[in-house]
C-alpha cells in the first residue's frame, strides 16, 4: 500500500548514484537504443530529483531482481549503489512518518495509521461527554501500566509504602 504522505514528494538523487549511472551509460554501446533500462537510466542520470512513483518502481525492480548483478540492466541503473540509496531513502522517509503518527497516538489521538473518515452528522452522538478531548488512556504509558510493566510495578511499591507508613 503506498504511503499517501509521500505521494507528491520528490527525492534528490545523490551525485554518486548519477555518476555511477553516467559511467555505465558511457560504457554501453551508444547505438543500442533498445537496451533494457536505457531510458530509465538516462532519466535518472539527467535529473536532479526523482518522483515517489519512480523510486517505488526502482524499489520494486530491486526487490524482484533475482540475477547475479552482472547483467546490463542492473548495472545500467546503478546496481548496488542505487539499490542501497533507494532502500535507505524510502526507509528513512517511511520511518519518519511512522514516528510522527506514533507520537500523535501516544499523545492520545485516535489511531493515526488508518484513513480518517468523513463525519456523518446524522449519526453523531450528541450526548458524548468528551467533546473530542484527547484520551490519555490510549497513550503508550497507559498501555505499559495496563500491561503490568515496570511503571506499574513502581506505582504499586509506592502505594504499599504509603499504606505501611499510614498504618504505623
Amino acid at each position: 500500500m503506498p504511503n499517501s504522505s509521500l505521494e507528491n514528494k520528490s527525492f534528490k538523487i545523490p551525485s554518486k548514484v548519477r555518476n555511477r549511472i553516467n559511467r555505465q551509460l558511457n560504457r554501453i554501446n551508444s547505438d543500442d537504443n533498445q537496451a533494457k533500462g536505457l531510458k530509465r537510466a538516462k532519466d535518472i542520470a539527467n535529473g536532479e530529483t526523482i518522483s515517489y512513483a519512480q523510486i517505488k518502481r526502482l524499489k520494486n525492480y530491486f526487490d524482484t531482481y533475482s540475477g547475479d548483478g552482472q547483467d546490463d540492466e542492473f548495472n545500467l541503473i546503478g546496481g548496488s549503489v542505487t539499490k542501497k540509496w533507494v532502500n535507505d531513502e524510502l526507509g528513512q522517509n517511511r520511518e519518519s512518518i511512522k514516528k510522527v503518527k506514533k507520537a500523535n497516538m501516544d499523545g492520545g489521538l485516535e489511531n493515526q495509521f488508518i484513513k480518517p473518515h468523513t463525519k456523518d452528522n446524522d449519526n453523531t452522538n450528541v450526548t458524548k461527554a468528551d467533546g473530542g478531548m484527547i484520551d490519555i488512556r490510549k497513550s503508550s504509558s497507559m498501555r505499559s501500566i495496563m500491561a503490568n510493566s515496570a511503571v506499574y510495578n513502581e506505582e504499586i511499591k509506592t502505594i504499599k509504602y504509603l499504606i505501611e507508613y499510614i498504618t504505623k
